[in-house]
C-alpha cells in the first residue's frame, strides 16, 4: 500500500475532468505474503502467512520514504495486473530503468492533490530506494507515450483484454494539462513550531519502526512524560494486559490516512 503526501508533498501534477497524475513524496508499506519453495528451477509448494501457517510468526514489513507517480481516473476502467505490469514494463523498456528498482501498488489517500476532501484509490508506481533517487519523474513526463508503448507491448504479446484497457486509459489521460503546485499543496504550519506538534489522534493507526523492523499499530492515547513525549498503543497478541507505551518518534503517521491534532505543552491529554 502507497501513501501520497499530496499535502505538501506534490512534485509535478497533471489535471482534467477525468482525473489527475502526480508525482509526489510518498510512504510506502511492503508486506511478505508467503514464500514459494524452489528446487533448481522447479517451483515447488506456493505457501501463504495467515492464522494457520506453522511458519508465521509476526508482519513481514519494509515502511521507507521515497518518491512515485500516482494516478486516478475514476470514470476510466479499472485496469488489471496484467495492464498495469505492461506500464511498469514499457516504462523500464523505454527509459533503461530496471525493474527491479521499481515497485508497482495501489494508493490510498483521503484528500486529492487539489485540497479537496475526496476519497482516492489508484495506482502507483514508485521509486523503490529508501530516500528516492527519483527514478519515476519521467513516468510524469511522458506518461501518455508509455501507455501508449505499453499498449503496444500488450497486443503483440495477445494481451487483447489489458490492450484495450490501456487504449482507455491514454485516451483519459490525453486531456490532461499541468497544473501550477504552488498554493494547491501548501503543508499545514503551526503558528508557533516551538509550542505546537502534530499529534496521532487516538483510534487511529500508525506504523510502528524498532529494531525488528515495522508493523503496523493503534493509538491508544499519548502522555507528557519526563522521557518525552509518548503513545500508549493497543498491545499485541503475545503481550500481556499491561500498557504498552513507546516513543513517540518511533511512531510514524501514513500520508492521508492517519488523522492528527495539534498538541503543546498545556495539552496533556
Amino acid at each position: 500500500m502507497v501513501f501520497p503526501r499530496f499535502n505538501g508533498g506534490v512534485l509535478t501534477l497533471y489535471g482534467s475532468p477525468e482525473g489527475f497524475l502526480v508525482e509526489a513524496e510518498l510512504q510506502v508499506s511492503e508486506r511478505v505474503s508467503g514464500f514459494q519453495e524452489m528446487r533448481g528451477r522447479t517451483k515447488m509448494e506456493l505457501h501463504k502467512y495467515g492464522p494457520s501457517s506453522p511458519w508465521y510468526r509476526r508482519e513481514l514489513t519494509r515502511f521507507f520514504e521515497t518518491t512515485g507517480v500516482c494516478w486516478y481516473f475514476p470514470r476510466q476502467v479499472a485496469l488489471s495486473q496484467e495492464a498495469s505490469e505492461r506500464i511498469l514494463e514499457a516504462f523500464c523498456l523505454d527509459f533503461a530503468v530496471q525493474e527491479r528498482d521499481l515497485g508497482l501498488g495501489l494508493f490510498y489517500a483521503k484528500q486529492t492533490p487539489f485540497g479537496s476532501m475526496e476519497t482516492c484509490h489508484g495506482l502507483c508506481i514508485y521509486d523503490g530506494v529508501d530516500g528516492s533517487l527519483r527514478l519515476t519523474h519521467r513516468l510524469a513526463e511522458k506518461f501518455c507515450d508509455i501507455v501508449r508503448s505499453a499498449a503496444n507491448y500488450a497486443e503483440a504479446e495477445g494481451m487483447i483484454e489489458a490492450a484495450g484497457e490501456l487504449d482507455l486509459l491514454e485516451q483519459a489521460c490525453n486531456g490532461m494539462s499541468q497544473v501550477a503546485t504552488e498554493g494547491v499543496d501548501g503543508a499545514k504550519q503551526a503558528s508557533d513550531t516551538d509550542q505546537w506538534t502534530e499529534i496521532i489522534a487516538a483510534g487511529e493507526k500508525g506504523m510502528y519502526t524498532c529494531e525488528d523492523g515495522s508493523r503496523e499499530v493503534t493509538v491508544v492515547g499519548y502522555r507528557f512524560t519526563p522521557k518525552g513525549l509518548m503513545y500508549e498503543l493497543v498491545p499485541e497478541k503475545d503481550q500481556d494486559n499491561g500498557k504498552w507505551m513507546v516513543a513517540a518518534h518511533a511512531i510514524q503517521a501514513m500520508h492521508g490516512f492517519t488523522k492528527d491534532h495539534m498538541g503543546g505543552p498545556g495539552d496533556r491529554g
